[in-house]
């Protein structure tokens, strides 16, 4: 473990244990957490026999060190550093907004749709980060960004995607809601998505919708805290939904084009 050498002599003036964990540099005992077992350690090394603990004097020498150890990693406040949020390519608006723009001047009533917003849903992000994107077409800037329910995932965790009854998985392609779309659902109110492509042509038949769940996280969350998956909606945390219901309403009678990638 540690043993006796310079750091012993040059820090043992210090009169307490206190004084002693402030003076030793944390370089010196090979960093903050370690410092507190240096010391403990050097303390025991340089009690006499005769006058050691009778507890020290029963216990095998490496036990005693772990026991100091564990005790001097408390008594310093050393924990395990919080985990972090894995870091992840930026979502890339400026191609979200393109191609709902590109697919909104393909609608045959390109009219009926309302010309600043649009969602995109984009599965291929991992399920702990923000995958729904309520987009403001005209500045390109996010509006809402949530992180999103999927469908099934294969063995390695890949969504699954499908547009057959009963297939539980996500589908891809284009659809629409509104906020004249909204009915009491279920999981509260939820509005209904209407399929625009082939692979989206069973939204309604599968009951496929955006609606809350208080289980889905408001943010992104810690990697491997991986949320629980859906029957094939793009479920958001309630507060999220509320934010995107807000827009809904500011839209009026007109319909929000959504792209499911």
């Amino acid at each position: 473990m540690f043993g006796a050498g310079p750091i012993t002599e040059q820090y043992a003036p210090c009169l307490s244990f206190r004084h002693w964990l402030q003076a030793v540099p944390d370089s010196a005992a090979g960093g903050p957490c370690a410092k507190p077992a240096l010391v403990i350690y050097t303390v025991f090394q340089s009690y006499p026999s005769p006058v050691k603990p009778t507890l020290c004097s029963c216990l095998p020498r490496p036990l005693l060190a772990l026991l100091g150890l564990v005790a001097a990693l408390k008594l310093a406040g050393c924990q395990s550093p919080p985990p972090t949020l894995a870091q992840h390519p930026a979502p890339p608006l400026a191609r979200y907004v393109a191609e709902l723009r590109a697919a909104r001047a393909r609608q045959p009533q390109a009219a009926r749709y309302h010309g600043q917003l649009g969602i995109f849903v984009d599965l291929t992000r991992p399920d702990t980060e923000n995958r729904f994107f309520l987009l403001d077409l005209r500045t390109g800037r996010a509006l809402v960004a949530a992180p999103c329910l999927n469908g099934r995932t294969d063995r390695q965790g890949r969504v699954r995607y499908s547009n057959e009854v009963n297939s539980n998985c996500s589908s891809r392609g284009l659809a629409w809601t509104s906020y004249a779309e909204a009915y009491p659902g279920r999981f509260g109110v939820a509005y209904r998505l209407h399929g625009l492509s082939a692979g989206t042509s069973n939204l309604a038949a599968r009951t496929v919708v955006l609606h809350s769940w208080r289980h889905v996280p408001a943010a992104p969350v810690v990697a491997g805290r991986h949320p629980i998956q859906s029957w094939g909606c793009p479920a958001l945390a309630p507060t999220r939904l509320a934010e995107v219901v807000q827009h809904l309403r500011r839209a009026g009678h007109h319909r929000v084009l959504v792209c499911l990638r």
